[in-house]
């Protein structure tokens, strides 16, 4: 047979205390259970409100991933066009406004795998007429009388070789 579990007001009885001392006793435990029921409550609120916010910032996180990774992308096509159309003069910029960004795929490594060429080849023929002579020669659209430095074709030179080489000329 189990023994019936004292109230804390028996217990206090039991230490043979006065009932108006229990009474107080009783009302400052009360307060304070009440109290510690309040702040219970509260952080309650706050464990749920961190949990929000956790999931707020994963949210985050991966938005700002795959804005990050959209940017790159983009970067690396734009650069891509950039350094394929720059050897054009003048006419790059018409041209370069011309290509279509989606048709262009790159790997996983962030090399261009398709869709430059082709774009690059059709522009340059639909306006061969105001391009020039020195388009589509091999020449990169040097001046008449030029030639690029020895062993490398403009098509090889980094932007800023390019543009130094052409700041001489």
């Amino acid at each position: 047979m189990a023994k019936k579990k004292k109230s804390f007001r028996e217990f206090l009885n039991g230490l043979e205390l006065e009932d108006d001392v229990v009474d107080t006793i009783m009302a400052e435990f009360g307060a304070q259970t009440t109290a510690n029921l309040e702040r219970i409550t509260e952080l309650e609120g706050q464990i749920s409100g961190s949990a929000d916010l956790q999931t707020q910032l994963t949210a985050l996180q991966t938005q700002y991933d795959n804005d990050t990774k959209a940017l790159k992308l983009a970067n690396t096509k734009n650069s891509a066009v950039f350094r394929k159309f720059a050897s054009l003069g003048k006419a790059a910029d018409l041209l370069m406004a011309k290509v279509d960004l989606d048709k262009i795929t790159v790997d996983d490594d962030g090399k261009i795998t398709g869709g430059l060429d082709d774009q690059y080849e059709s522009l340059t023929n639909e306006y061969k007429d105001i391009l020039g002579n020195g388009s589509g020669s091999g020449d990169g659209g040097l001046p008449n009388g030029t030639t690029p430095p020895a062993g490398k074709n403009p098509e090889e030179m980094t932007m800023e070789e390019y543009i130094a080489y052409r700041n001489k000329l």
